[in-house]
């Protein structure tokens, strides 16, 4: 769920000369959709506390909907 990010100018023709941070994609890595919200908050409170304070923002730009 947490996942190293880069930077465009970072990543270089055969591998990426460093990592930018990283963030967070409550997803599920093999088939892309997104972990249930029940499941999010249940089985890591504090990432959904997280999410929650932006959850209008979210959702107003998700490809996936409530």
């Amino acid at each position: 769920m947490v996942y190293p990010l880069s930077r465009g100018r970072n990543v270089k023709k055969w591998y990426v000369e460093s990592e930018y941070g990283y963030t967070i994609v409550p997803h599920n890595p093999i088939d892309g959709k997104p972990m249930p919200e029940n499941k999010l908050k249940t089985k890591y409170p504090k990432t959904y506390e997280y999410f929650y304070t932006f959850r209008n923002e979210l959702q107003n730009r998700s490809i996936h909907k409530l």
